[in-house]
């Protein structure tokens, strides 16, 4: 039978402690009172059983500071995710887009890029505490539009997510400066039109191991 030393390391240490430490304690006076042998001198016994007990504690302190580690990184990872803005987009009356800041946190230089052509930039869009955490944009707000972009009519035409299938990678900052992408696709049974399909966890947060969530995956 195979023994897992990693298996008794993490979980059976305790035990086998308690088994060495008893063992220490009790099978050399069995040994000297009914067999008369002394295999060990009281010195040696008592440097032993002292070493068992403090790398028992050794043990104990470092799984603490496991534990702390852990619940330090939650933490993290909560703050984290309870100040970040996150952005949802939303087609509305058949002829713009509701950029929508669902987070609590500000976000800043918010840029939409349209796989299909044109760019919609806005400065800042409040948390979802404020009073107004979204804004409208619409054929007035496109730049770099195409030629065949010449009024709403032919922006609803070609960015209706009803009639047109694209992507639109969403990049923005927060206040600490902390750059973020979001990537949606049209997808005209959801409500908003826009599906979701990929979010990036900043690099900041790569030590705390945060990772990049793919809607195809959930």
């Amino acid at each position: 039978m195979k023994i897992d030393l990693n298996y008794i390391w993490k979980k059976k240490y305790r035990k086998l402690l308690l088994i060495l430490g008893l063992l220490l304690t009790f099978f050399p006076i069995i040994l000297r009172v009914f067999f008369n042998l002394k295999i060990l001198s009281i010195s040696d016994w008592l440097i032993a059983l002292t070493a068992l007990i403090v790398f028992w504690y050794s043990r104990e302190t470092f799984d603490l500071k496991t534990v702390a580690n852990k619940q330090l990184i939650e933490a993290r990872k909560q703050t984290f995710l309870n100040i970040r803005p996150f952005i949802r987009l939303q087609w509305i009356n058949n002829d713009g887009i509701r950029i929508i800041n669902e987070g609590y946190g500000i976000a800043l230089n918010v840029r939409l890029s349209f796989s299909n052509g044109g760019v919609i930039n806005r400065t800042i869009i409040s948390g979802e505490k404020a009073s107004k955490s979204y804004t409208d944009a619409g054929y007035e707000d496109m730049i770099n539009k195409k030629t065949d972009i010449s009024s709403s009519f032919f922006f609803t035409r070609k960015y209706s997510p009803n009639d047109n299938v694209y992507t639109i990678d969403v990049t923005y900052q927060d206040v600490a400066g902390i750059f973020y992408l979001q990537t949606f696709r049209t997808d005209s049974i959801l409500n908003d039109k826009y599906k979701l399909k990929h979010w990036d966890i900043p690099e900041d947060f790569k030590s705390i191991k945060m990772k990049k969530v793919d809607a195809e995956e959930l």
